[in-house]
């Protein structure tokens, strides 16, 4: 809980549940209470859940994404209880296909499953977000579209979304939201008191300056320099935090970006020098470049000193070199983040290729022995080889959360070795996310593999998550490769695998029966309904979220009436 004295915030970790709220609200005054942070919440009871939201009744805001709690139910809350509600984000759910987190600023109401129901029930709605998690993006656009033009209440509107954009973009994108949201899948728009995008066209920067957070396009022709050199003027720029800037093929069916070379190079330098002088978050992953064109050596000294997050293509790091010197010059970035964005599969880059299918030349830099004292907590490596991997992990030592996504395997032998000889050295590490097609039948195994060749002395905190979860050796059967890794994660915590955590009693604290783990889950009579063995089968060997989710919260629930601790994790799965 957070808050002053008479403003308190009370926020529930997605390993705790509805007794846990009960207990939360039961030691504080509920009329002090103005926030509920219920995010990512696990519950496998939403009325119980909804009774204890009601109780807030001076409750100000209310986050629950990803939280299964129905649009209805909420409707019924705000109109019943949450007369004071101001601002809300949930999860329209449908069919388990497509979600649509909206955040919603000044709405007394809202209802049923739709969003556009839902909205006719707000009638003061000022301010409305949609964040699209997957499904089909045309059609999750064309429904925007309508909430954008209709809700004349409406004076700002937020699209994001996760997912690749598959429809063509238009080559001079114009102050129109399907387009905007086609070429940038982060689109704002600003309808009073002026109208203002956050998406505009390099050639048609708006005179009075660009907003904090802004997208700039780019499209590739003959007088691309002059658009440059037209757009360098410090007054446009002034205001700008959070930039990303896109280059586009003037077609939009063209296969590959365009990529700028040394012939720009003193264009480029003036257009950065004033463009990014102030800049905190800069997303290049749409911007290219020519091996013969060094970004970092590109800019004027000082330029990115604001700098704290970063996201590029591997073209801007042909070597370790060029990490090396990013990271030098950036001293205050805290967050890097490397990736090609393909805008959905289409789009290549010619001088990211090499890199990805590992064709570059593996020079000894001159600068290898130097040591770069990196403040990078956060680390996203994405398709490139595990050896160019692990030049980031050698310059990010000091990273806390590092993911490692759909890097080409040249043999699994080199992956292993790398990505080993890469965790080593990087004892900071909290949180380890890889992310890999080939690791979908073999997660316990990389695991396993990884931890035997982890130095205990470097993993004083560890988290490690893999899911279904271990059930124990099955007599008879195969070797239990979770069991297994299990069994090496737990030797890192200077245990032996054998001291296990034991029930508090070897019986149901209910009717004295044995407490076996059949009893626990779907036998005693204290548990669920729903909660039987078949359900559980299902549930422990599927990939859909939503079922994971109920076993995760059934296993908290018979923890806690069991007496036995409960553990905590940081993440989990999305797909």
């Amino acid at each position: 809980m957070t808050g002053s004295a008479n403003e308190v915030t009370v926020r529930l970790s997605m390993n705790e549940g509805v007794s846990d709220l009960v207990r939360r609200l039961d030691a504080t005054n509920t009329n002090t209470i103005c926030e509920l942070v219920l995010t990512n919440c696990f519950v496998s009871r939403p009325a119980l859940l909804c009774a204890q939201i009601g109780r807030c009744v001076r409750l100000r805001g209310l986050r629950c994404v990803a939280c299964p709690l129905q649009p209805s139910q909420l409707l019924q809350l705000m109109l019943k209880h949450l007369r004071h509600l101001q601002y809300i984000e949930l999860s329209l759910v449908e069919d388990l296909k497509e979600v649509v987190d909206s955040q919603i600023s000044n709405a007394s109401t809202a209802t049923s499953s739709s969003s556009g129901s839902l909205l006719t029930f707000c009638p003061d709605l000022t301010e409305l977000h949609v964040h699209l998690v997957w499904g089909d993006f045309s059609n999750a656009l064309s429904q925007c579209r309508h909430l954008h033009d209709d809700v004349v209440t409406l004076g700002t509107f937020v699209f994001t979304s996760e997912v690749s954009v598959p429809i063509p973009y238009q080559p001079v994108p114009s102050s129109e939201f399907t387009n905007c949201a086609t070429l940038c899948a982060n689109v704002r728009h600003q309808k009073r008191p002026e109208d203002s995008w956050s998406c505009v066209e390099l050639d048609h920067i708006p005179h009075g300056g660009l907003p904090s957070q802004v997208a700039v396009v780019a499209v590739i022709t003959d007088s691309i320099g002059e658009s440059f050199c037209l757009a360098s003027h410090r007054k446009y720029w002034t205001n700008v935090r959070e930039l990303c800037l896109l280059l586009l093929p003037l077609a939009p069916s063209s296969m590959f970006y365009p990529i700028v070379d040394a012939a720009y190079h003193d264009i480029l330098r003036q257009f950065f020098s004033v463009a990014l002088e102030h800049v905190v978050e800069l997303n290049l992953t749409s911007f290219h470049f020519h091996p013969d064109l060094d970004l970092v050596a590109l800019l004027p000294e000082g330029t990115l000193k604001t700098l704290r997050a970063f996201s590029a293509p591997p073209c801007v790091f042909p070597s370790q070199s060029a990490v090396r010197r990013l990271l030098t010059v950036c001293s205050d970035l805290r967050e890097l983040d490397v990736r090609i964005d393909r805008r959905g599969g289409q789009l290549r880059c010619v001088a990211c290729e090499p890199i990805r299918h590992n064709k570059i030349v593996e020079a000894a830099p001159d600068d290898a022995t130097s040591v770069v004292r990196s403040g990078v907590a956060r680390l996203t490596v994405c398709d490139v080889p595990a050896h160019v991997q692990l030049w980031f992990l050698e310059c990010c030592q000091a990273a806390v959360k590092v993911r490692l996504i759909e890097w080409p395997v040249i043999t699994k032998k080199q992956s292993y070795g790398y990505l080993r000889a890469g965790l080593r050295g990087n004892s900071a590490i909290h949180c380890l996310v890889l992310q890999h097609k080939e690791l979908v039948n073999c997660r316990p195994l990389w695991a396993l593999r990884i931890l035997r060749k982890a130095d205990p002395t470097a993993l004083k905190h560890h988290t490690v998550i893999w899911f279904p979860a271990h059930f124990g050796q099955v007599p008879g059967a195969l070797f239990n490769l979770n069991e297994i890794a299990h069994d090496a994660a737990h030797a890192l915590t200077d245990h032996t695998a054998t001291v296990q955590p034991r029930l508090a009693g070897d019986t149901c604290p209910s009717r004295g029966h044995t407490a076996t783990l059949a009893h626990m889950f779907w036998e005693c009579r204290t548990t669920p309904p729903d909660s039987t063995s078949s359900k559980w089968e299902r549930s422990l060997t599927s990939s859909l979220l939503s079922d994971q989710q109920w076993a995760v919260q059934q296993a908290h629930e018979a923890a806690a009436r069991y007496s036995l601790s409960v553990p905590t994790w940081e993440t989990t799965a999305t797909r």
